[in-house]
């Protein structure tokens, strides 16, 4: 959100992030992995997981937030299923079954870049676009103004 400048939670911007800032969750997924959601009227529509950003979004960060539970075909694994140096892989295993595996341990190194990364920028008074979209997220979080 910070990084992004988004008032709140946003789809759109947690996969905009991931595929900026970690190469891996650019990868396309062929074919698509089908799965469902929940449409607010609507009931349940499938749902075509096309790139490994989509499946992190999906599968971990709404199952876990919607369901408290990681998604059928999501998967934490170490290195020897996800691959080395890989953040996320797609696995395939028994009759067809496919499942998006992710590497914690390399997630959180990468995230932790990330974020030193976002903090350098900040720190550089000639970045003011990312300054004005701190200091506007950081606002309407706790009602303080900053100086970009």
């Amino acid at each position: 959100q910070f990084i992004y400048g988004t008032q709140e939670s946003s789809a759109r911007a947690y996969k905009w992030v991931l595929r900026k800032y970690i190469p891996g969750f650019r990868k396309r997924i062929q074919p698509s992995l089908r799965s469902y959601r929940y449409v607010n009227g609507k009931g349940w529509k499938d749902e075509y997981i096309k790139d490994f950003a989509e499946a992190f979004w999906h599968a971990f960060r709404c199952g876990v937030v919607h369901s408290a539970m990681i998604l059928d075909y999501g998967r934490i694994s170490g290195v020897d299923k996800v691959g080395a140096g890989k953040v996320v892989s797609l696995r395939r295993w028994g009759a067809g079954i496919r499942e998006v595996a992710v590497n914690p341990f390399r997630l959180s190194e990468k995230l932790e870049q990330v974020f030193d990364d976002y903090i350098e920028r900040l720190l550089n008074p000639a970045n003011k676009k990312q300054r004005q979209k701190f200091a506007k997220k950081f606002y309407r979080s706790f009602g303080k103004k900053l100086t970009p």
